[in-house]
């Protein structure tokens, strides 16, 4: 049984599923995984919660995007297999929130306590590759280089900027 959001990431009904392998109509998910979970739930009878599994989906404009994976045996009440059920739940949203907070967390404690901007810009791009990039730089005011308060810098579009940071280095 699929609900309205699982045919959409699948891009196909439900009913058009039935009968066929698990892993077969999500080819944006590792199949391996799939396998894997489900027969350890069918062989030891122990329910897998919420493990994270990333993806792609073949209808999803945004890229890749994470669920939280639950897989169970079905029995009767005399305990005999009745089938297997996976859930899938979307935590794209949260994970990107996780990842962020993580980024900020290590920014904070990478980039030095100092009054050199120009060593503090190449830390930050230092921090940005390749967490959020292949390549990453920092431009900076030259009034902020020569040690001037950015509100005695000129109007909008005129600015002078020079890359300072620029990452990956080496």
């Amino acid at each position: 049984m699929l609900n309205g959001a699982a045919e959409r990431v699948l891009d196909r009904p439900g009913n058009r599923l039935i009968g066929r392998h698990a892993g077969a109509d999500a080819p944006h998910v590792d199949s391996g995984v799939i396998d894997r979970v489900l027969r350890q739930a069918r062989e030891t009878g122990e329910t897998v919660l919420g493990l994270p599994v990333r993806g792609r989906p073949p209808s999803g404009p945004d890229g890749d995007r994470m669920w939280s994976l639950s897989t169970f045996r079905l029995t009767d009440p005399a305990d005999r297999r009745l089938g297997m059920c996976q859930a899938y739940v979307d935590i794209t949203d949260g994970y990107r929130a996780e990842r962020r907070l993580e980024l900020l967390t290590r920014a904070g404690a990478g980039i030095d306590v100092t009054l050199d901007v120009a060593r503090t810009a190449q830390e930050l791009a230092d921090v940005l590759v390749p967490a959020l990039g292949d390549v990453a730089w920092v431009a900076l005011s030259e009034a902020v280089l020569d040690g001037d308060e950015s509100s005695k810098m000129p109007g909008p579009g005129q600015w002078n900027l020079r890359r300072t940071g620029v990452g990956p280095t080496g």
